[in-house]
Parts: C-alpha cells; structure tokens; sequence
C-alpha cells in the first residue's frame, strides 16, 4: 500500500512538473509567436515603404522622359516651328493649364524686331560675317 501511495505521489508529481513544463513551453512558444508577428510587420511595412518608392521613382522616370522628349522635339523643329513664340508645348508639359492667353503678344514693332533678332541669332557664325 505504501508502495501504491509513493507510485500516486510519485505520478502526481510528474504531472505536475509535465504541467509547469507545459505552461514554460506556451509561453515561450507564443513569445515566439509575437516577435515573429513583429518581424513580420515589420518586413511587411519595409516592402510597402519600398514599393512606395519604386512607384515616386516610376512616376520621376515618366514626367522626366515627357520633358525630355518635349524639349528634343522643341529642338529639332524647323522652320515656322522654330518661331520664338513657339514654346506653348514646352509650357504645357510643365503646367497642362497654360492656355494661349497666358501668352500675351507685345505689339507689332516689338513683334517683329524680336522675330529679325531671333532669325540673325539663328544664322551660323560664318552667315553672320558674310551679312546673310
């Protein structure tokens, strides 16, 4: 009987140290658990932000091509096109709004002082020397 008595103290004890064991491992299971989620957030919250930045770095990458584009096309017109007043496309580019009216013409003897002026600039250096 005795024997009965120290196998039950015996197994209770056991059990009540598998028990305690038990609670230890949940607990350091569900720490581990947590710093996982933590790390998780935290790596989630990384690629959101880089994602971000790839999406402002596309959005850079278009509106410079636009420009450049704009401006090589500025660049190489010829004739008429090449007219000083001729910028209404470059401006659009920077402001979509800007409209005609923006561009308020001076009169007519500065008009076409400015236009003569463009034109000699336009000429190569040697044109320039022979008066044409």
């Amino acid at each position: 009987m005795a024997f009965l008595i120290v196998l039950n103290v015996g197994l209770l004890f056991l059990l009540h140290m598998l028990h305690r064991e038990n609670k230890m491992l949940r607990k350091e299971l569900l720490k581990v658990t947590a710093n996982e989620r933590a790390e998780n957030r935290q790596s989630y919250e990384n690629l959101e932000a880089k994602w971000a930045a790839e999406e402002e770095t596309l959005k850079v990458k278009s509106e410079w091509q636009k420009l450049f584009l704009g401006i090589q096309k500025h660049m190489n017109a010829k004739g008429h096109n090449r007219c000083w007043l001729n910028d209404l496309e470059l401006y659009q580019l920077v402001d979509p709004k800007y409209d005609r009216m923006n561009m308020a013409l001076p009169c007519m003897p500065e008009f076409l002082h400015n236009c003569c002026v463009y034109w000699r600039d336009s000429q190569p250096p040697e044109a320039r020397k022979l008066g044409g």
